[in-house]
């Protein structure tokens, strides 16, 4: 069981065959389980730290600078 697959299982993206054997080492193993809460706690801080990024507005430097990028390259 690699590190990769116990944060895999903690942000959800491990399923079937795979996820079921990480299940079964982190409830045979303390240290697995302390690893696989610390994965979901900071996922959780991560989460909290975003969260409603997506309904603020975009600020009005940003919008000209991408704009200023895009109209160089051609993409507008």
């Amino acid at each position: 069981i690699t590190d990769e697959m116990i944060m895999a299982l903690a942000d959800g993206e491990l399923d079937g065959p795979e996820a079921e054997a990480v299940r079964a080492a982190i409830a045979t193993s303390s240290t697995l389980r302390d690893q696989f809460e610390a994965y979901q706690e900071s996922r959780r801080v991560l989460a909290a730290g975003f969260e409603g990024l997506n309904e603020r507005p975009v600020p009005e430097g940003m919008k000209k600078l991408v704009l200023q990028h895009a109209v160089q390259d051609g993409s507008v």
